[in-house]
């Protein structure tokens, strides 16, 4: 009698539900090696997948060895172009490769490439000084770029950055297929250092940027460091722009006026109703100069309003800035804003936030937060999941009663306001504990001090647990609080993880007493704490 058991046909997954799982392991690229040894069907799925992007969330050692695979996939003509060049090539000559790795392509990262070119030829073969190396690795990267635009089926990112003064961007419009790669860009970056080849650089980015406006109409991103083009190419960037289908993100790092007054106008026409986040870094804002920033009334799509580093005038009246007081007309749709601006405190904050009406998901503001923008916060964006402020004692209350509104509350990050000011009662701490929501799971605080007993008293009057508490200040932070959570992680659980900012260089575990630490890895995970409001890219995470 046949065993049913062998008759039953083995349940095995669809190709495109494998890939989505594979795909979600993009980053975990260890993971992803040792399930391509699974079988042949798996591996097909993951090498397009671990080739995607190849440069990323790999260690300096790891990129080195992708420079070989690359070689491998070079035609011999090319190959004997790098040989005459002075580079030997019998240390990575094999067969030919099993997959053509370069089809799978999906961005070009300049920096890491050619980063990764120079660490493997001083591994390999060359002791050349800095400018002779430098020519080779140009040389070896313009082969791959070539590669890429000849052959990658997916290529959608570039992304042009400089970091040693001898570098150059090279003329991408010069190789092969180049109209036909553009043409599918959806994300472009362009930023760096000038360096010793500046006119070169404006020349190439200006003949790119042509280009790209006769072919490419799918961009979804931009990110340009104006500090980094001239006239010509702003008015360039301006008429691809306006070219685009539906651009959604744009990026600007070190905006000149001269610049924002060229761009800006058609930015707002041409992709008003597209645009949801725009960035401005390291931009100095001038009462008379930066008008241009008055059409940001007109994006009525808006969803993420970023000024990260930025600094105003010290002797100006924010109420002088007219472009700013327009954003309390512009667009209701905003869920997030996120505010770092020297020389102005959150206080200005409050007729955008007031016109959101509600919408607002997201608040950081880096800035020392008044009692009143509290009370707006109150009263119009009950809906923040994700808050992230700068207090000093004397809007402790008013923080308070606006965290009493926040039902949604996930995640909260509370900081001590470096300025002096009014000093902050032990008080918060039960009244922190009784209304924060039960759904927050991400709590950090950054105090100067923070006493093993202030930590006590919240966690034992803390009804639900908290997912993940976070010390912004690890300095401050010692034995004794690490028996406090030991026991309220015990006999409560309270805490599950907890995590150390990296910001402090001196925190080291070594510091803790050996036993307790070993005790506390029984209840409690250690992390590395996530400060999302030091990084606006980490909006929209969620810990």
């Amino acid at each position: 009698m046949a065993n049913n058991d062998e008759e039953r046909p083995k349940e095995i997954l669809p190709p495109d539900c494998l890939y989505e799982i594979f795909k979600k392991l993009e980053d975990d690229k260890q993971t992803l090696f040792r399930c391509m040894l699974g079988n042949r069907e798996w591996c097909c799925q993951i090498v397009p997948i671990l080739w995607s992007y190849p440069f990323r969330s790999l260690s300096s050692e790891s990129q080195i060895l992708i420079v070989p695979s690359f070689i491998n996939c070079l035609n011999e003509q090319e190959k004997i172009s790098l040989v005459n060049l002075g580079i030997p090539l019998k240390a990575s000559k094999r067969s030919r490769p099993v997959f053509e790795y370069s089809t799978f392509i999906k961005e070009i990262d300049v920096e890491k490439l050619e980063n990764s070119v120079e660490k493997w030829l001083k591994l390999s073969f060359t002791r050349e000084p800095e400018a002779g190396l430098w020519n080779k690795v140009i040389s070896v990267s313009k082969k791959f770029f070539q590669l890429i635009f000849r052959t990658s089926t997916a290529f959608e990112n570039l992304h042009i950055e400089k970091t040693k003064v001898i570098s150059y961007i090279p003329d991408f419009t010069m190789f092969p297929n180049a109209p036909k790669a553009l043409a599918h860009l959806k994300k472009f970056k362009y930023c760096g250092w000038q360096g010793n080849y500046l006119h070169k650089d404006l020349s190439n980015v200006t003949e790119l940027l042509t280009a790209m406006k006769l072919m490419t109409r799918d961009l979804e991103s931009i990110e340009v460091d104006f500090q980094n083009i001239n006239n010509i190419n702003a008015q360039k960037l301006t008429d691809l722009v306006s070219l685009q289908n539906s651009l959604q993100y744009f990026k600007f790092i070190n905006l000149l006026d001269q610049y924002g007054e060229i761009l800006m106008p058609g930015l707002r026409e041409k992709q008003g109703k597209n645009i949801k986040t725009l960035f401005f870094d390291s931009l100095h804002f001038y009462v008379e100069e930066s008008t241009y920033l008055e059409h940001l009334e007109y994006f009525n799509v808006l969803e993420t309003l970023i000024f990260e580093d930025c600094q105003a005038d010290v002797e100006s009246d924010i109420e002088s800035y007219e472009w700013w007081m327009s954003l309390a007309r512009g667009p209701m749709s905003l869920k997030r804003l996120y505010f770092n601006v020297k020389h102005l405190n959150g206080q200005v904050l409050i007729p955008i936030i007031s016109h959101t009406k509600g919408n607002l998901q997201e608040l950081i503001i880096r800035q020392e937060c008044s009692a009143s923008l509290f009370n707006s916060i109150n009263e119009t964006s009950r809906n923040i999941v994700s808050l992230s402020v700068v207090i000093d004692g004397s809007a402790v209350n008013s923080l308070l009663n606006a965290l009493v509104g926040l039902r949604q509350l996930e995640q909260l990050i509370i900081r001590q306001s470096l300025d002096g000011g009014t000093p902050i009662s032990l008080e918060i701490w039960p009244k922190l504990a009784r209304i924060l929501p039960k759904s927050l799971n991400y709590f950090l605080v950054d105090f100067n001090e923070f006493s093993a007993d202030s930590l006590a008293i919240f966690l034992q009057t803390r009804e639900t647990p908290i997912r993940q508490i976070g010390f912004g200040n690890a300095d401050v932070f010692g034995s004794g609080h690490l028996v406090v959570i030991i026991y309220y992680a015990r006999e409560k659980s309270i805490v599950r993880k907890v995590g150390f900012s990296t910001r402090s260089h001196r925190f080291q575990y070594s510091h803790f007493n050996r036993e307790i630490l070993s005790k506390a890895k029984e209840y409690i995970e250690f992390v590395d704490i996530i400060e999302f409001d030091r990084d606006p890219n980490s909006l929209g995470m969620r810990f």
